[in-house]
């Protein structure tokens, strides 16, 4: 069964202004490729997929915005 989460994309400038702020490949480090970097909202663990889709598909969801102050 898949690890899955919930997580939105961001937009193409925060993308950059993050790969700026990346630390440099070390010791338990990798680079994220930008086609990967989003912020996951909830971590749902080991969930059926189908189960998953069919329960999140059902959700109206507002545009919000989002401030982002600090990274950690």
């Amino acid at each position: 069964m898949p690890r899955l989460f919930t997580a939105i994309t961001l937009p193409d400038h925060l993308i950059t202004t993050l790969q700026q702020v990346q630390p440099a490949i070390g010791p338990g480090l990798r680079v994220i490729a930008p086609e990967q970097i989003h912020l996951t909202l909830h971590f749902l663990g080991e969930f059926d997929l189908a189960l998953a889709t069919q329960a999140l598909s059902s959700l109206k969801i507002s545009p919000f915005e989002l401030t982002i102050n600090s990274l950690g």
